[in-house]
């Protein structure tokens, strides 16, 4: 996906002024949020943009292979999202803009991954739906994880490029702890994690998966049928390489048990539905 494209909405208020903290890399995740707005604030009384007035997307055509392999991220990883933050404070998202620099004439500038996770920060921004993510809006916007699916047509997911090309803006900017890149028809992650705010080029472990400890779970290629399509597609494992289950999966897991149960019981000589 490439860069969101400026607004000149006009703006609405901005809320109290704050002195930003020191930046962190790690969200901690029972704790407090830390501050990271990654640009220094404007003086007081300049007024800057608000979710509502800035574009939540691209306007870049999704193709139907984006929209599964977001899903297939996504479903599987609620529950185990829903156990670690209670208080349901994350997002989970796709083609949704990232704002991490005010710029003059009221217009902002902001990156669109193809699929992220940014744990601390509700769904609801205001009591609404949440449009977009903004850096200096908000006390933490701090994403754990930023994915980009590459095809065809090279989308600067690599440009290091000061302040223009996506990997420098992802790396220096938005600063996620993770980043990682799914070239589509090799079925391949080429993944990074932040180290003292740089891009670092993790290995996969010998079953070719990337660990991410603070979910307690892998990111790797699964070669499978979904929606109806066979592709290799990217998947969340747990360590002892089993696959985190989609809704559909555990249902049929569970049918499963069942007939299996079911069938021990007709051996013992007892009629399952009668019981």
């Amino acid at each position: 996906m490439s860069t969101a494209e400026p607004s000149t909405a006009p703006p609405t208020a901005r809320p109290p002024h704050k002195t930003p903290a020191k930046i962190v890399v790690h969200t901690p995740w029972l704790g407090p949020m830390p501050d990271l707005r990654h640009e220094p604030m404007p003086p007081e009384g300049v007024v800057l943009p608000s979710p509502k007035d800035l574009p939540c997307e691209d306007g870049a055509m999704e193709n139907t292979f984006d929209h599964a392999q977001s899903t297939l991220l996504k479903e599987p990883l609620l529950p185990i999202l829903e156990r670690l933050h209670p208080d349901g404070r994350f997002c989970v998202v796709h083609d949704t803009a990232f704002y991490y620099r005010t710029e003059p004439n009221r217009r902002a500038s902001g990156v669109v991954p193809d699929w992220a996770y940014v744990p601390g920060l509700s769904m609801l921004s205001e009591g609404e739906p949440r449009r977009s993510f903004l850096t200096w809006w908000e006390e933490a916007v701090n994403p754990l994880i930023f994915l980009e699916y590459v095809s065809d047509t090279d989308g600067g997911e690599r440009d290091t490029t000061p302040e223009e090309g996506k990997f420098w803006i992802y790396e220096q900017r938005v600063r996620p702890a993770y980043y990682g890149i799914y070239e589509v028809g090799l079925g391949r992650i080429e993944m990074y994690h932040s180290v003292d705010f740089r891009f670092e080029l993790m290995e996969a472990n010998p079953h070719g998966r990337y660990p991410i400890p603070p979910l307690g779970l892998e990111l790797g290629v699964w070669t499978g049928n979904f929606q109806g399509v066979t592709l290799p597609w990217m998947r969340w494992f747990y360590a002892d390489g089993t696959l985190v289950p989609t809704g559909a999966e555990r249902a049929e897991q569970e049918r499963q048990l069942k007939e299996k149960f079911a069938a021990k019981l007709r051996e013992l000589g007892v009629d399952p539905d009668q019981l």
